[in-house]
């Protein structure tokens, strides 16, 4: 039981690269990025990957779920972060599952201020658009991991791909660096995260954007007490944390994607 992370680095990152840009959801983001600028898709200046095992036991069953997340950065303005899950049931294979995800953030330049428009395609569909405001940070480093502990003895038996959200309810306040880089101040939470918040109150005060997301999550879930019920509030908090740009909020996604479908949403 627990959690493992490893970057691939080699022949096991070139392979997940090329089987990731042979998927169609790769090329009808490709397609979609081209409509107003030039991409040659093998022409990407920097490539990371990274996979992550998670156990999840319990009296009924056992579940892993394996997490291969890659990171293609096209010269200075197209950065693309492509997920798969894939769920297996070691007791029913009728809870098997996988899941495939494809976001884009695109720099644009308006002549006033710069902007960067986001999109994601979730197994096909085109699920998420938006355009916020580049900050003064560089948005566009890609992770040096993915901010999830090593030591497996740390982590729940009910984990989550984000420990701080392990689904028995043992988890904590989320903590998490901007782009997980160490100069980078370590945010830490109020809402996001197990036994984090209050419920439907009114305090504490979100620290940013994103914690405002996982605010009216909470909500939800004090108002939908289990699944499916659960699913619409899982499905509304990633496409609100797409929507921001802060520490995190790519995990926070991952980790209700993870979530959605263990459970079947």
């Amino acid at each position: 039981m627990g959690v493992f992370e490893r970057a691939l680095e080699g022949k096991d990152l070139d392979l997940l690269v090329q089987e990731f840009m042979e998927r169609p959801d790769f090329n009808k983001a490709i397609n979609q990025v081209k409509e107003d600028r030039r991409i040659n898709p093998s022409k990407f200046v920097e490539s990371k990957g990274f996979e992550v095992i998670t156990k999840v036991d319990s009296e009924q069953e056992e579940v892993t779920i394996q997490e291969l997340t890659l990171y293609l950065k096209y010269e200075e303005d197209v950065l693309i972060r492509m997920t798969q899950l894939k769920v297996s049931n070691e007791v029913d294979d009728q809870k098997e599952g996988n899941f495939f995800s494809v976001n884009v953030e695109v720099k644009k330049d308006t002549g006033n201020k710069e902007l960067i428009e986001k999109f994601s395609i979730d197994n096909g569909e085109f699920t998420f658009a938006d355009t916020i405001e580049a900050g003064n940070v560089d948005n566009f480093v890609i992770p040096m991991y993915l901010e999830i502990p090593h030591d497996s003895d740390e982590v729940s038996p009910m984990a989550s791909p984000v420990p701080c959200f392990n689904w028995d309810g043992s988890g904590t306040c989320c903590k998490f660096r901007y782009k997980a880089l160490p100069t980078n101040p370590l945010v830490t939470y109020k809402w996001c995260g197990a036994n984090c918040g209050n419920g439907c109150g009114s305090t504490p005060t979100p620290v940013n954007a994103l914690d405002r997301c996982c605010k009216s999550h909470d909500c939800c879930y004090v108002n939908n007490k289990s699944y499916p019920a659960r699913c619409s509030c899982d499905r509304t908090l990633i496409n609100c944390a797409r929507g921001t740009d802060n520490a995190g909020s790519d995990r926070v996604v991952v980790a209700f994607q993870a979530k959605m479908l263990a459970f079947r949403c």
